[in-house]
């Protein structure tokens, strides 16, 4: 299931393609006059749209989408440390499997209880997503004192993180949305080669509990 764990690769081709990409989108919608309306002209996250267009489709764009620059720095040297970390434990194809399910994970929970006039971008959720599973790594291996270190260092990070998200104008239930998410990926991924029922039982839990946000989020 994982790499070589002392003999990590220094690639870390999703993390880069993923920080190309939100750089990109970034400098597109900047060109366009990066403006509210820009955003979501171009995919963010607005619930009236969702609700009454059925443009579910944001849900999943979002996580691509920033605001300004500081907000994409931020979130880009974030992904830039947890990458560094996950995905030469992990692989390419299950770091982007956490990352993706962490980002969706985000973006329901927002629609489900943000405000309906909010408009929410960002990857942070997903980011919030790859630092749960930082977290979890200690389970996976739970004899090893640097991963542990790493564990305890990421939990004070996600609950500093999570003290700021009260904060105005950041959007609190995508990176509590994201913490879940990580967490269903993650565990998803240590039954992954020795228990497919409880991978299974994971994953249909997660679907579960993203359709009941989006039926919740249309009430």
């Amino acid at each position: 299931m994982f790499r070589n764990f002392r003999g990590i690769p220094s690639q870390l081709q999703a993390t880069f393609v993923l920080i190309c990409i939100n750089i990109i989108v970034f400098m597109v919608t900047t060109t366009k006059g990066g403006t509210a309306e820009v955003l979501v002209q171009y995919g963010a996250l607005f619930k009236p749209l969702v609700l009454f267009r059925h443009e579910y489709w944001r849900l999943f764009t979002a996580m691509f989408l920033h605001a300004d620059v500081m907000h994409l720095l931020v979130n880009m040297y974030s992904l830039f440390i947890v990458g560094s970390l996950l995905e030469p434990i992990f692989g390419k194809h299950r770091f982007l499997f956490i990352y993706m399910l962490s980002g969706l994970m985000g973006s329901v929970l927002s629609f489900a209880l943000g405000n309906i006039f909010s408009i929410s971008v960002g990857a942070s959720g997903a980011i919030f997503g790859l630092f749960m599973s930082v977290v979890l790594l200690h389970s996976f291996f739970p004899y090893h004192t640097g991963i542990r270190l790493q564990s305890q260092s990421f939990l004070s990070t996600i609950l500093i993180n999570l003290v700021f998200s009260f904060a105005p104008g950041i959007d609190m239930w995508a990176h509590i949305g994201g913490l879940l998410g990580g967490f269903l990926a993650t565990m998803t991924l240590k039954f992954q080669s020795r228990d497919r029922v409880k991978q299974g039982m994971i994953l249909l839990l997660y679907i579960i509990i993203v359709a009941t946000l989006i039926l919740f989020g249309r009430k």
